[in-house]
């Protein structure tokens, strides 16, 4: 086959006759020895097939000339292709599908195995019976072989002659590997490249340093030998492999009601691996790198690199998976195992071919939106600066870099908030890119990454503290865990931007430090571009905060959950977002996506019509007649107002518009919320405002005022201010329908704390009306209330208006029938009645 190299390697390939032929300039003894390593004469039967005598060539099971592999299905073809040119690529079809043909690379030179994954939807037969291959470009004639072939590769799919076919034996440190070549002694080039990477210093590799107290430390060690066992928590499930050996295919929550696909693709992460560091650091026991070496072995033959369909459930080669196995995970088992003599030195070569595919997988994928292509390219770039004796390392660098730029920088707002709106997501690529940029700084190549690119990746880096709670962590949203203030301000990241004011503040209040008196950050502020507007009474531990969410649905992580608020009232965790749960068949995951588990309302028990993201609109845009959003903030108030103009249900089979206004008054936290609803049909409808509470008490009285929390320590009061058919609190319910549970997604960092759902508290606000309606709620911190022994009393004098006492406290509060008439709130601020614009804006 004829390969590119660079100068001073230059190209040789091997015609069909066996004679050598060069591409100027001339041939060198290096690349004419690796040419008659890679092209030598087949030792087994093989089968010629020349595409421009016949264009179709048809191998059957009979043939012997592919074979099969397990679950989920896999065929796998051995070709050789000595005089293909650049473009070269062959069209595989599998059986009688109808599927569009595979198209293959004929790139790599010698001996290259293809794998391709049947769909799930063919496999019924457990093969695909006729496997038709033509050809495009120049490819001339081509081999076939067998699996009974002796270059029939076991593990990666490149040879050693391969391997040594992509490095730069022009580098000083390959002398010897190059000098060993150039004797015609695979043997000895294979043993100087083992000496090579077991010796080597440089480049370096340094994973985040971890601030553990002693007790982190003991159940992390016992982490690492619960998995050294076979023993392995994720995703709410547990499951032993017998005597340790993983078996990358099984899925062990296949015929349960908690089934994911998700098991199968994190196991292939080895994340594992970190903790096998760790583990030998803390020990020394060297059971950890010969593990290691075992799972390379077993893993690379379990999964090859597959040429097309990578992300079906059960494939190991999704590109988020190959991004977070060569961005963290491989490196940190790379820097503590390589010079180990437990890690054997076929598992040593086999890593490093692995490293090369995944680089060259990774290299061809386009850049799209989303985590994945993010985290696939930081693990490109990572690969490239760990391992410059690739000769494609500088071309992946930059093809990497770029594609980062495309990536990240059109779905990244000038917030700093990234297009998904999860914090837990948001942060996984804050985390990733600050890993590629240090990995970039230690190895001299930081000079990859633009001034500016920098600077849009440390405003990334700050805007969880921006969405950040009292209690020193961060809101939950779409799907997303509920990260600490210390995970998102770690030392590690404020190494790597030191340019950042905000994360070493943010820092010192994790920590347990006051804020100061001149914050880097606003207490209130609207995150225009996530769709966030963030409320605060202050910095302090105690504030009320308040979150509300204006914006797009955020991508393929979002819920079904416009106009949805968390509240914090007095500091504390009082209504959340569902936050999705693991992504399994359970109904606590769809129910956790649905606006059913949100502090919103549903219609006709209809969720909102969002629209799926798409290639095009991957952000999940709101309608384009969706008005405004309004945020306006004075000294004692903050106003703000959103629509979902989106309709109800799948197609949407319903067309109503929720208009919902904010005021939160910022020196209480208390917090008014109307809620404006106006169908397009005069048809009665059943509305069912939910607010879902971080507690399973509440007491009602006859007004529908909610008490919610234990009896003494109070969490919040609802009130509903409107006329109500009915009013309902339920806690742990899951029949006829689930209310009042807590859907809980582990986000710790060693991955160990996902479960099943808790209870928690769901107040409904129930009623059924024809036309235009209005709900307003007063939501109510602790600290503004007495809860027993005082009178607590709702009344509503006229249309649009209400008079409250709560606790000795007594407030009016009107909001007229006008969409457009001013809000007025009365004993609630020392600076007399408040009037609030509804339409101003900032």
């Amino acid at each position: 086959m004829k390969w590119t190299l660079p100068a001073c390697l230059l190209v040789a390939v091997v015609s069909g006759s066996g004679a050598l032929r060069a591409t100027e300039p001339p041939l060198t003894p290096v690349t004419a020895q690796l040419s008659t390593w890679l092209n030598a004469k087949a030792e087994g039967p093989v089968r010629v097939w020349d595409p421009g005598s016949e264009p179709t060539l048809a191998l059957t099971a009979e043939s012997d000339r592919w074979r099969l592999l397990p679950k989920p299905g896999l065929v796998q073809l051995l070709v050789h292709a000595a005089d293909a040119e650049a473009g070269g690529r062959l069209q595989i079809t599998l059986g009688k599908s109808g599927r569009p043909p595979t198209p293959v690379s004929l790139r790599i030179p010698g001996w290259q195995r293809i794998t391709i994954a049947v769909p799930l939807e063919d496999w019924k037969d457990g093969d695909p019976g006729v496997i038709q291959v033509s050809a495009s470009g120049k490819t001339g004639p081509i081999q076939f072989a067998g699996p009974s072939h002796p270059a029939w590769p076991v593990g990666p799919g490149l040879s050693d002659a391969q391997l040594l076919a992509m490095l730069d034996l022009e580098r000083p440190e390959l002398s010897g590997v190059r000098a060993a070549v150039l004797r015609g002694d695979i043997t000895e080039a294979r043993r100087e490249l083992i000496r090579h990477f077991r010796g080597r210093t440089q480049p370096t590799w340094q994973s985040p340093p971890r601030e553990m107290t002693l007790n982190e430390k003991e159940d992390l060690a016992a982490l690492a030998a619960m998995n050294l066992a076979g023993e392995f928590a994720m995703l709410g499930h547990r499951h032993t492999y017998p005597e340790g050996a993983i078996d990358w295919h099984l899925d062990p929550t296949e015929g349960t009601n908690a089934q994911t696909n998700e098991w199968v693709w994190s196991i292939s992460r080895h994340e594992f691996a970190s903790r096998w560091k760790y583990g030998l650091e803390a020990s020394g026991d060297a059971r950890y790198p010969a593990a290691w070496g075992r799972t390379i072995l077993g893993w690379t033959e379990a999964m090859p690199v597959p040429a097309s369909n990578w992300s079906w459930p059960g494939s190991g080669w999704r590109v988020l998976e190959a991004g977070i196995r060569t961005g963290e995970f491989w490196p940190d088992a790379w820097a503590a195992f390589h010079a180990h003599p437990a890690f054997s030195d076929d598992a040593l070569l086999a890593m490093v071919k692995s490293f090369w595919e995944h680089a060259d997988f990774l290299a061809a994928k386009p850049p799209f939106t989303g985590n994945f292509y993010v985290l696939a390219n930081c693990g490109l770039h990572t690969t490239a600066t760990l391992f410059p004796e690739f000769r494609d390392s500088p071309s992946w660098r930059k093809t990497a870099v770029l594609n980062l730029e495309k990536c990240v920088v059109p779905n990244t707002g000038s917030d700093g908030g990234w297009f998904e709106a999860s914090p837990s997501y948001h942060q996984w690529v804050v985390d990733k890119l600050a890993l590629v940029l240090s990995c970039a700084e230690r190895n001299g190549c930081a000079s990859d990454f633009s001034p500016s690119f920098r600077s849009l990746l440390s405003r990334m880096a700050e805007w969880n503290v921006r969405v950040s709670t009292p209690d020193r962590r961060v809101t939950a949203l779409n799907d997303s865990s509920r990260l600490t203030l210390a995970s998102v301000t770690t030392p590690f990241l404020r190494e790597v931007y030191p340019g950042s004011n905000i994360l070493p503040w943010a820092a010192a209040l994790a920590s347990g430090a006051a804020p100061g008196p001149n914050p880097p950050l606003p207490a209130s502020e609207y995150l225009e571009p996530s769709g966030y507007m963030v409320m605060r009474t202050s910095w302090e531990k105690d504030a009320s905060y308040l979150l509300f969410d204006v914006g797009p649905m955020g991508g393929g992580h979002g819920h079904f959950d416009a106009l949805n608020l968390v509240y914090s009232p007095d500091g504390r965790r009082g209504l959340f977002d569902g936050t999705g749960g693991t992504y399994d068949k359970t109904p606590f995951r769809w129910w956790s996506m649905s606006t059913l588990s949100h502090n919103t309302i549903t219609i006709d028990r209809l969720n909102q019509f969002r629209p799926k993201p798409t290639k095009d609109d991957p952000i999940g845009a709101l309608p384009a007649d969706t008005p405004a959003p309004v945020y306006s903030e004075s000294l004692a108030y903050i106003y703000a107002s959103g629509w979902h103009v989106g309709g109800y249900g799948r197609e949407p089979q319903l067309s109503v518009r929720h208009r919902r206004e904010i005021v939160f008054l910022k020196e209480t936290g208390i917090v008014l919320v109307l809620d404006t609803l106006t169908p397009a049909d005069d048809l009665p409808h059943a509305y069912d405002l939910r607010w879902h509470a971080a507690t399973t008490q509440a007491k009602h009285t006859a007004d529908g005022v909610a008490l919610c929390g234990e009896e003494g320590s109070p969490l919040l009061a609802i009130l509903p201010l409107t006329g109500l058919d009915s009013f309902h609190a339920d806690s742990g319910v899951t029949k006829p329908e689930i209310l009042g549970w807590d859907v809980i997604k582990g986000g710790t960092w060693d991955k160990t704390k996902s479960g099943p759902p808790v209870p928690a508290l769901t107040v409904r606000h129930l009623r059924k009306t024809s036309g235009p309606t209005t709900f307003a709620t007063l939501l109510v911190p602790p600290s503004q209330f007495i809860e027993s022994g005082a009178e607590h009393r709702i009344t509503h004098t006229t249309t649009g208006s209400a008079s409250v006492t709560l606790g000795g406290k007594r407030w009016e509060v009107s909001w007229g029938t006008s969409p457009n008439a001013p809000i007025m709130l009365s004993g609630f601020s020392p600076l007399g009645t408040l009037e609030v614009p509804r339409n101003k804006t900032r």
